[in-house]
């Protein structure tokens, strides 16, 4: 995840969520805010060519990042967007497989409580 996506996520509210979407709600915007906030709750490197980055760049992305407890609100608060459910049934194949890694490792790399957290809403997404 970019820096500029998790400074950008720090400033939705989960429980804003439903007003801010209502009826736009899609699946690519779905798996593309889940890919986000999972991939800040497992507190993995970003995938692009980021990689060559120094210690201190990326430690400045864990200090500017979206925080694991912030990550697995915006986890939950989506699914009280309006039409969550046909998206989530919407997510092809492909999406559902790297979701379903990206989950196992969110859950892995997060404290006991956010984990209870993850596992109570992972069935409303179908992984």
């Amino acid at each position: 995840m970019c820096l500029v996506q998790g400074k950008y996520l720090r400033l939705l509210q989960p429980q804003q969520l439903p007003a801010l979407f209502k009826s736009s709600l899609t699946a690519q915007l779905v798996n593309s805010l889940l890919t986000a906030a999972l991939t800040a709750a497992a507190q993995l490197p970003p995938s692009s060519a980021e990689d060559e980055s120094t210690e201190s760049q990326q430690q400045q992305q864990q200090e500017q990042g979206l925080p694991a407890a912030h990550a697995v609100g915006l986890v939950e608060g989506l699914v009280g967007v309006p039409r969550f459910g046909m998206m989530a049934m919407s997510l092809s194949s492909r999406d559902k497989v790297a979701l379903k890694q990206l989950w196992d490792a969110a859950a892995a790399a997060v404290d006991s409580n956010l984990q209870g957290r993850l596992a109570a809403v992972r069935p409303q997404y179908r992984l």
